[in-house]
């Protein structure tokens, strides 16, 4: 017990010492950041990855990048209802031409099997007609 104990504590310690710092979870303004440009939002503000003196380094975004921060994921927002309202419609088209497909074997299979209870019936007659005389 002691020994899964002092494992999983000396694992933890590893593993918080050893996590660089741009790919934590939650970015602090001043932390180190991996791509220029690259936005994060926070509950209620917006952090921007930028070089300050040679150091790339999370800041705080100034109000023109939040608007364009904001376009932007509209904009992709829109394109991905877009999209999902067009994969929508492609598989009810899809689902209607099944369907139709699916009636018409059966109407085919239903008209068939008339036209060979017809004949049926009329190899039937014929017997019973030729039979009597």
């Amino acid at each position: 017990m002691r020994k899964t104990t002092a494992f999983l504590l000396l694992f933890t310690c590893i593993s918080f010492l050893t996590a660089p710092n741009a790919f934590s979870a939650t970015p602090k303004i001043g932390g180190t950041c991996t791509k220029i440009n690259q936005f994060h939002e926070l509950k209620s503000t917006l952090l921007v990855c930028a070089t300050i003196k040679g150091k790339k380094t999370w800041r705080k975004a100034t109000s023109v990048e939040k608007s364009l921060y904001l376009k932007e994921k509209n904009r992709l927002a829109k394109v991905a209802a877009q999209k999902i309202i067009d994969d929508t419609n492609a598989a009810v088209a899809a689902k209607a031409a099944a369907d139709k497909a699916a009636a018409d074997a059966i109407a085919k299979a239903a008209a068939d099997k008339a036209a060979a209870d017809a004949i049926a019936k009329a190899a039937a007659d014929k017997a019973s007609v030729s039979y009597a005389v």
